[in-house]
């Protein structure tokens, strides 16, 4: 049948959750296999899903926000979190398209669902005027950097994390 792709509804809001909770820990591993000093920034609140379910529906339901899914049959392998965001006053590019999720079950990477996903968000960047679209990747991540590079995306900026110690 193929992987078919959709606009996601309020009824898809769990199965998105689902995805998101196995790309947290998918991502936890990866990004801490590298630099395992990361993992305290990567911590999660317990109640962290139920956050972001709430937040979900808040995206399907704004004008500058969606998220599509894609499905193999009834079964949904990944998902993708569209954003408009504001940039600060400074810059001549007022407001940007941004992924702010991109995920794929493991088991489907690499047959093109990735691409596709990010195809449609293009699209949508552009059907509502966007002109430049950011992703972000956790720097452990090398897989998906080579795949963001391979698609244009271009590194921008490093944003690097501390803990304040008592002797700072």
């Amino acid at each position: 049948m193929g992987t078919v792709y959709t606009k996601a509804r309020i009824r898809d809001v769990d199965a998105i959750v689902k995805m998101a909770v196995k790309f947290e820990s998918d991502h936890r591993a990866i990004v801490t296999r590298e630099n395992p000093k990361i993992r305290p920034v990567l911590m999660r609140k317990k109640n962290w899903a139920g956050i972001f379910r709430k937040y979900v529906v808040k995206c399907i339901r704004s004008r500058n926000s969606d998220l599509f899914i894609a499905w193999d049959g009834k079964m949904p392998v990944g998902y993708s979190l569209l954003q408009i965001k504001k940039n600060i006053p400074v810059f001549e590019i007022e407001k940007l398209g941004h992924f702010g999720d991109l995920y794929v079950k493991k088991e489907y990477r690499g047959m093109g669902i990735g691409s596709k996903l990010k195809e449609i968000g293009m699209k949508w960047f552009r059907q509502k005027g966007m002109k430049h679209v950011s992703i972000g990747v956790r720097w452990g991540n090398k897989r998906a950097r080579a795949i963001y590079e391979g698609w244009g995306f271009l590194p921008s900026h490093l944003e690097m994390v501390k803990k304040i110690e008592k002797s700072d």
